[in-house]
């Protein structure tokens, strides 16, 4: 029996990531935005269809989106189906990134800070990504929990 070639930095997270931009585009198309990341599904794919983001480092951007998000529409939509798949994912985005990481954090981080501060954001020097990944997984949960118990 032979063993597995093991994964390049860039198959990492693949499957996780068509996963996730299937979730924000459906987030988008139903206007969804009590909870967001303030990009969009095709600026997502294009990133790493281009190499700027590798698909486990999308995880991390979508992350830091997340903590920043501020809604500005005054109505607020919200699909708590769609924020439990999206919370489903970011976990197993969480996984990928840690294990791309393994093979070479000093990319990831760079294709972050380039991501974030080209949109507005400001990178932290020292982020636990694949925590904080971890963390905005939770968050999504929890939230989705909520709602659906304030709506009984």
């Amino acid at each position: 029996m032979s063993e597995l070639p093991p994964l390049e930095i860039k198959e990492i997270g693949q499957e996780a990531l068509v996963n996730l931009l299937a979730v924000l585009a459906s987030q988008e198309e139903q206007r969804v935005n009590v909870v967001g990341w303030g990009g969009t599904s095709s600026e997502l794919s294009g990133s790493v269809a281009s190499g700027d983001l590798y698909p486990s480092s999308a995880f991390a951007v979508v992350a830091e989106g997340y903590e920043r998000y501020k809604r500005s529409e005054a109505e607020a939509r919200v699909d708590t189906g769609l924020m439990r798949k999206w919370s489903e994912v970011m976990g197993v985005g969480a996984h990928d990134y840690g294990q791309a990481k393994q093979i070479d954090g000093k990319v990831l981080l760079e294709q972050i800070r380039k991501y974030v501060v080209a949109h507005g954001g400001e990178f932290q020097e020292g982020t636990d990504w694949e925590n904080l990944i971890l963390e905005v997984s939770a968050k999504l949960g929890k939230k989705a929990k909520a709602i659906d118990e304030a709506n009984m």
